[in-house]
């Protein structure tokens, strides 16, 4: 029997702060909540709130959506987004503590992101195509805070 690839949440909830740049060299930053939750045959929900932020600290736009990611023949997971009514999916790998998808959502629309997990912590640096224009940001939850 082929091995199954063992994904590295934890359940509980993770709250951090990102930054964001796209080629136009704006930037920005947003407040996430990540919450885990292990599904059976070791699948994993995230369920994810941004709040992006003007400077001055007020709210510009709030994003909720949810991954799932189910397990496959190791190392390999396949992860499934639902974003404002729409999901995609696509595939990934997982070794150790490091997470991996890529998505192509269309012909000039794309999407990646890589977890590095530890015991308390996520790392999430991430990028995506829009029309072709590029954007990335970086994130850094601990659990339970």
């Amino acid at each position: 029997m082929a091995e199954i690839t063992r994904l590295p949440f934890l359940p509980g909830t993770y709250r951090g702060t990102g930054i964001w740049h796209d080629r136009t060299k704006a930037t920005g930053s947003f407040r996430v909540e990540h919450r885990y939750e292990i599904l059976p045959e070791g699948a994993v929900l995230q369920t994810t709130h941004r709040t992006f932020l003007h400077d001055d600290g007020s709210i510009q736009y709030e994003e909720h959506s949810t991954i799932l990611f189910s397990p496959e023949e190791y190392p390999f997971l396949h992860a499934t987004v639902k974003s404002g009514g729409a999901a995609i999916g696509g595939p990934g790998y997982c070794y150790g503590n490091l997470v991996h998808y890529g998505l192509i959502i269309s012909d000039t629309n794309s999407l990646e992101n890589t977890y590095l997990v530890d015991a308390d912590t996520i790392r999430l640096d991430g990028s995506a195509t829009n029309n072709g224009k590029p954007t990335v940001w970086e994130e850094r939850s601990q659990s339970n805070v």
